[in-house]
This record gives C-alpha cells, structure tokens and sequence, in this order.
C-alpha cells in the first residue's frame, strides 16, 4: 500500500501545483477579459449619456479621450499581468512534472531499455547541484512575479498611485474629541 500511496502524492502534487499555477493564471485572465468587457460597456454608455449632456465639442473629445485611455490602459495591464504570471509561475510546475514522469518511467524495465532519452535528460537535470539551482531559480521567479505586482497597479492605476504619494489626512480637533 505504500507505493500506491506514493504514486497518489506524487500525481496529486503535480495536479495541485498545475491548478495552483497554470490553471490560476488563466482563471484570472478569463476574469480580467470579462471585466474589460463590462468596462467597455460602460465606457460606451458613458460616452453616450456625455453626448447628450455636453455641448462643447472640445469637453466630449477630452473626456472621450480619457475614457478611451483608461481603457487602452487596462488591456496592456491585463496583458502584462497574464504574461508576467506564465513566464513567472509556469516554471514552479515544471519540476513536480518531471519527478512524477520519472517515478512512473523507473517503474516499468522495459520502457527504460527502449527509450534512452528521457533517462539522459533526468540524469542531466538532477546531476551537480543543477536541480537545486532550478529549484531555487523556479522559487525566485515566483517571488519576482509577486513583487511585480506592486509596480503594475502602479504604473496602471491611477487611484493606487494617488493612494501609495498621498499623505495621511491631518489630524483635526474635531476628530480627537
């Protein structure tokens, strides 16, 4: 029972780190897509109702502008952050992945004798200290794409940066009493 224990772990493992890093990703591009989608609607709707309220033609070309700016803003934003998050956090799935090939591929003797490729490859990966340097450089991507993620709604939002150089609200009397 326990190498059938260890096969699950094993195959489990490589499930949970895909769905936490891959599959996450695109969940969260397929959640962004659709917010652009509603923000383009709104956009549209707004832009309507500010051709019926403004008669200066110079006001409906900059509030146009701006909201046609917002929204090319949140598309590179989108793009950036999906791309960031595959470059970043695919690689933390690759390692699991190739540990449960492995694990079945040592089990059947007649496999190994056929096809010398992936044995090669294995020993390569795993021969002077190259997996822990992998390891490590999967785990610094990782935490590179996490602290990415400040400068992001920073370059792209416009109230996260009025948030982050914005100074506390004074102190005044009436709020102390």
């Amino acid at each position: 029972i326990l190498p059938a224990i260890s096969d699950f772990y094993m195959v489990f493992n490589v499930i949970s780190d895909l769905l936490n890093n891959f599959v996450f990703v695109i969940m969260c591009f397929v959640v962004d897509l659709s917010m652009l989608i509603k923000l383009r609607s709104t956009i549209n709707e707004s832009i309507n109702r500010i051709t019926t309220l403004v008669l200066n033609e110079k006001q409906f070309e900059k509030k146009k502008s701006e909201l046609e700016d917002t929204m090319k803003k949140s598309i590179r934003m989108v793009i950036v952050n999906t791309t960031i998050g595959l470059i970043f956090k695919i690689p933390l799935v690759f390692l699991p992945l190739v540990n449960t090939i492995a694990k079945f591929y040592y089990k059947d003797i007649y496999k190994r004798n056929r096809n010398f490729s992936f044995d090669r490859f294995y020993i390569l990966l795993f021969e002077n200290y190259f997996y822990q340097a992998i390891q490590d450089s999967t785990e610094l991507l990782y935490l590179i794409s996490l602290s990415i993620q400040y400068f992001i709604y920073k370059i792209f939002d416009k109230k996260f940066k009025e948030a982050t150089f914005s100074a506390p609200p004074a102190k005044t009397q009436n709020s102390q009493k």
